[in-house]
């Protein structure tokens, strides 16, 4: 609680498959096309996550100085892994495949010029054992409400 740390609302908490960016209006319904398309072809699953840490986004970066998110940090899956490949191939993304993919939820944002000038920083690294039921992939718009930005979803597309 002390940590200089900008929580993020509960309600706007995902595990992050792909970023598409800025999406013209025009082409919202054909992303949501392509998403609800995948989903019914993929199965529900479980995710384990394993810790909540400090960390960066940036995964070369380990000077705990520069960190700037906390994240609840899961156990590589297979299921998602191809879930996140299917979805890159379905939007028409470049995709570079991967040995494995680990799930994570940033859980909140640095103060940045709080913690790096906090000699005491504190350390974030809490074992955690947390299954999670993967029933849906959401298409999210990143927007901004009353002063904070959030993730609000357009469709919920479920697996099978």
């Amino acid at each position: 609680a002390d940590a200089p740390v900008e929580w993020h609302p509960v309600d706007g908490l995902h595990v992050p498959l792909v970023s598409l960016g800025w999406v013209h209006d025009d082409d919202v319904s054909t992303v949501i096309a392509a998403v609800r398309d995948v989903a019914a072809q993929t199965a529900m699953c479980d995710v384990v996550f394993t810790r909540i840490a400090a960390g960066h986004k940036d995964p070369h970066v380990t000077d705990p100085a520069h960190y700037n998110v906390v994240r609840l940090e899961g156990e590589a899956s297979v299921p998602l892994r191809k879930l996140h490949e299917k979805l890159h191939h379905a939007l028409h993304m470049p995709y570079t495949p991967k040995k494995q993919f680990r799930p994570f939820v940033t859980l909140g944002q640095m103060r940045a010029g709080q913690w790096r000038a906090d000699a005491h920083r504190p350390q974030i690294a809490v074992p955690v054992h947390l299954v999670m039921d993967v029933t849906h992939v959401s298409v999210l718009e990143h927007v901004e409400e009353n002063g904070a930005w959030t993730f609000v979803p357009y469709d919920l597309a479920p697996l099978v």
